[in-house]
């Protein structure tokens, strides 16, 4: 007649899944996933199927991604080897991307992700492969050859030879992957070659930035060429002696200005108040001077930080107080709060 609708088919759920409970005919169930109109009806026939084909015709086509994704629980319950063929066909060809995804951050097979890097369209699916990566060969690969900034240096944020960092940080035809993959360098030799002779000056201000060998700063603050970087090395600077011959002594009144900022110790502000060429500069110092001795390092600007809560007894009262002490320039202060009797 045309007119007799299953039970499964309708639109109660607590009819359609009392119906799907009885089914047992794996034809009957795929035929429900197919054609049932309440996703929540079709997962409870995708859970009750055990046939494997079947199962990866769900997962690689079905339009919805809940349902997809019961299928491929049942797949992994099927396939205990998390880089079976079976998965890695999902991974690369289920029309939806999220259950494309949800594959890859399971799969642990190094080339089959290198793959999924080089040719799966959705960005994000990519990334994922990325992060599943340990391999160092691959990781180079990437990092040196792929189309995709982006997932150049999340490569780059995943290697650990020195060799190819260093390679990339002075090789690479893009300036944002170079910068990536000197975030990464140790070797201060290699950074301090970098500024020197590297032509384009944002790449050596990054590796002025990645630098702390207070030797090759002071050298860089001393005598580099560009006079911004010098006092990008500045910053980095700790030793006063250092900064004092540099505020002191420096032809450039805006390289002096730079380090006499770095200063907090107060004998050499002295120093430079005392001998510095530049009278603005010995000005400076001795305001620098009053401030330290009025205001501290942090001039009054301090970031407290709780190191210790304890109580003190006088006669029948005990007195509750915490201490804390400025992150920034290590003063302490005391602040008493509730007493009570005793």
């Amino acid at each position: 007649m045309g007119l007799f609708k299953p039970a499964w088919q309708s639109f109660d759920s607590f009819k359609a899944s009392k119906a799907v409970s009885k089914i047992t005919d794996p034809n009957m169930l795929a035929r429900v996933v197919r054609e049932a109109w309440i996703d929540d009806i079709r997962i409870i026939a995708v859970k009750k199927i055990a046939n494997a084909s079947v199962l990866l015709s769900i997962a690689k086509g079905d339009y919805s991604f809940s349902v997809c994704n019961t299928a491929v629980d049942k797949l992994f319950e099927l396939f205990t080897e998390p880089d079976h063929p079976s998965l890695i066909d999902v991974a690369k060809n289920a029309s939806n991307e999220t259950v494309r995804d949800t594959i890859v951050n399971r799969l642990t097979d190094q080339s089959v992700l290198a793959g999924i890097v080089n040719s799966e369209k959705t960005k994000y699916v990519r990334e994922s492969a990325i992060r599943r990566i340990s391999d160092q060969a691959i990781l180079a690969n990437i990092a040196y050859n792929n189309g995709d900034r982006d997932l150049r240096c999340e490569a780059i944020n995943k290697l650990t030879d020195q060799s190819v960092l260093t390679d990339i940080a002075k090789n690479a035809n893009d300036n944002v992957v170079r910068r990536t993959a000197m975030q990464k360098l140790t070797d201060q030799s290699v950074l301090a070659e970098i500024v020197q002779n590297d032509k384009i000056d944002s790449i050596r201000e990054e590796a002025v930035n990645v630098l702390s060998d207070q030797t090759i700063l002071a050298d860089i603050a001393r005598n580099d060429r560009d006079n911004d970087l010098r006092k990008e090395a500045i910053k980095k600077l700790t030793k006063q002696s250092v900064l004092a011959e540099l505020a002191q002594n420096d032809d450039v009144k805006s390289v002096s200005l730079s380090a006499l900022a770095q200063i907090t110790d107060t004998k050499m502000l002295a120093k430079v108040a005392d001998n510095a060429k530049d009278s603005d500069i010995r000005t400076t110092a001795v305001k620098r001077i009053n401030e330290l001795e009025h205001y501290g390092i942090c001039k009054g600007k301090h970031v407290w930080k709780l190191t210790k809560s304890d109580h003190e007894q006088n006669g029948d009262t005990r007195y509750y107080y915490d201490i804390y002490e400025c992150t920034r320039c290590g003063e302490e202060k005391t602040e008493y709060g509730r007493s009570e009797k005793i």
